[in-house]
């Protein structure tokens, strides 16, 4: 029901004022307005000059460098839930199959699971060493670093 009532105020806004359609911050600044308790006191045009200069996905984008540099960390909980997420999605990105995931070499195709700790560690550093020139390809080596960073921590936990 809520996301209805959202769907239907940002409808109206962008409907009935053109400025929404070209500026993030111009519609959110009015999705705000209208979601205020107390319709009589209107937020202050200063707060969407604030929008404009402090967009809300560069405030978390700073928070995200933070606590990969190892500052401010989350609640164990969320860290917990972020990493499951990032393992969901590098599975998603780099192994078709997330259950059996497979590492591609000279002589065909290994579980990652099967992989000697050596050899997980040489596919690690040939995706370092690889680089990459594409977004895409940026994507991809990181998510295969995390599988294989995952396993080399599996491993590390059972002995």
């Amino acid at each position: 029901m809520k996301m209805n009532y959202m769907k239907n105020v940002i409808d109206r806004i962008l409907r009935e004022e053109v400025k929404a359609r070209n500026d993030d911050a111009y519609l959110i600044f009015r999705v705000w307005q209208e979601m205020q308790d107390d319709r009589s006191q209107i937020i202050p045009e200063y707060i969407y000059q604030l929008l404009r200069s402090y967009y809300p996905d560069s405030i978390t984008r700073i928070r995200r460098m933070f606590q990969k540099e190892g500052m401010y960390p989350a609640d164990i909980a969320v860290q917990k839930h972020r990493r499951k997420n990032e393992i969901t999605m590098a599975y998603r990105l780099a192994a078709p199959d997330k259950d059996y995931p497979e590492w591609q070499t000279e002589n065909g195709k290994v579980l990652v699971s099967n992989m000697h700790s050596n050899h997980l560690k040489n596919a690690i550093q040939y995706i370092l060493d690889k680089g990459h020139t594409t977004e895409s390809e940026r994507l991809i080596n990181s998510a295969w670093l995390l599988i294989l960073e995952t396993e080399m921590e599996r491993r590390t936990r059972l002995f």
